[in-house]
């Protein structure tokens, strides 16, 4: 059957078989088809008709090509590409965990500085809405860090 239509043999005949229906094996027929026929006669050898067809069928090929591409992007997803695609996605969530953990080490230590001077400040010499700013800063930093016991409210 291949032999009849394409002009030479092919020993796979059961593969023939089963593709000679698929797009993917029908747009490699045709380019064979177009080269084999552009080998035998150069274009500028060809009369102004056929010239045009063939120039179309390369529009046409263009068209063929952008829905093939869009049947491969149909195609499932292969093993290697599976794994590599979970590889990195767990590479990427690790690297989130750890962007995570560093913020909080960060904001804890900003708060312990921050704790520290709020504890360090002298008192003496501040006036009244100061000092009682202060006391109340001092009270809840205290209980905070487990030294006083909290009071409910």
């Amino acid at each position: 059957m291949f032999k009849v239509e394409m002009g030479f043999a092919f020993n796979l005949d059961h593969c023939w078989l089963i593709l000679h229906h698929s797009p993917k094996w029908q747009d490699t027929m045709d380019e064979l088809t177009v080269r084999s026929k552009k080998e035998k006669r150069p274009l500028n050898s060809l009369p102004a008709s056929e010239a045009t067809s063939v120039k179309g069928r390369d529009a046409d090929d263009e068209d063929n090509d952008n829905e093939f591409e869009s049947l491969g992007a149909s195609r499932p997803e292969g093993r290697k590409a599976a794994k590599r695609r979970k590889f990195e996605q767990g590479e990427a969530l690790e690297a989130q965990k750890e962007l995570i953990k560093i913020s909080r080490e960060k904001a804890a230590a900003m708060q312990t500085v921050a704790d520290d001077l709020i504890m360090s400040k002298n008192m003496s010499n501040m006036d009244p809405i100061s000092r009682a700013f202060y006391t109340a800063k001092k009270e809840e930093v205290a209980k905070r860090n487990g030294l006083l016991p909290s009071s409910s409210s």
